[in-house]
């Protein structure tokens, strides 16, 4: 197996590609396209002197591209990340396998939190292919939002349906009225915690902790009255922070004992 790398010509990106092979998909934008006679037969540009290290990668992306096997191609792509850190292939690919090539909405909080931490990764070695990541991590990010902003919706649909019998079969008045009272409330509680994370996780993106030169020079400029406002500025966006993640843990905690108080009147 000879492998090369090529420039994708719709997105820009270098991608690796088979030599013996006539067309390819870019793994950032999904573009196919053919490759010419001179990228094919080029030995120059070859990924690795090793053959065994991009073989690596190819296993790789047949498992999760062709047999869909992302347990496996997670442990290849992991692989290769350990042996290789400086190429950002291993890291992207281990963010790809975690999502499903970037398709799985329904991923809990720690896995979009490794998903995130691969894609970082990535971003930070890669040159030239650094903005392509990073668009593809943001439209990827951006649905995941979106389906978490209508799964309240569907959360609150199914706690009635589950409320509706037993609002007509139960001799206890009161604790019908009660029960329905809950899976309101634990609706809105979910949208609420859907809407506190999705702010969170932007107010996240957005802070850059400051470089230890930076705190030097605003350690300097203190001297002129200046360097105070810049120290302000990072305590205020590291506050606020601060204060999303408690108001979320304060929601998820009243929405878990509405959550076990429903359950127990439901067994009842």
């Amino acid at each position: 197996m000879a492998l090369s790398e090529t420039k994708c010509p719709n997105c820009g990106a270098n991608i690796v590609a088979d030599s013996h092979k006539k067309t390819i998909s870019c793994i950032f934008c999904h573009t196919e396209f053919t490759l010419t006679p001179d990228e094919t037969s080029s030995a120059s540009t070859s990924v690795s002197a090793d053959a065994a290290e991009p073989d690596l990668l190819e296993r790789a992306e047949v498992f999760l591209s062709s047999l869909h096997k992302t347990d496996e191609a997670l442990r290849l792509f992991s692989e290769y990340s350990m042996k290789y850190p400086s190429d950002y292939r291993g890291w992207l690919g281990i963010a790809r396998a975690l999502s499903d090539d970037f398709t799985k909405t329904d991923c809990d909080r720690t896995t979009i939190a490794k998903i995130e931490e691969s894609v970082t990764s990535a971003i930070r070695v890669a040159e030239d292919e650094a903005p392509a990541i990073q668009k593809r991590w943001d439209e990827y990010r951006n649905t995941i939002a979106t389906q978490e902003t209508s799964a309240p919706a569907k959360a609150f649909d199914y706690l009635k349906r589950m409320a509706t019998p037993v609002l007509k079969n139960s001799k206890d008045s009161k604790n019908a009225h009660e029960i329905q009272n809950l899976a309101e409330r634990s609706s809105q509680l979910e949208r609420e915690i859907a809407a506190t994370e999705a702010q969170l996780q932007a107010k996240r993106h957005a802070y850059k902790a400051p470089t230890k030169g930076q705190q030097i020079l605003w350690g300097c400029l203190t001297m002129f009255g200046v360097g105070l406002i810049f120290f302000f500025l990072d305590y205020s966006k590291k506050s606020a922070i601060k204060k999303l993640e408690k108001q979320l843990a304060q929601l998820e905690t009243k929405k878990e004992k509405i959550d076990q108080r429903y359950q127990k009147l439901i067994a009842e």
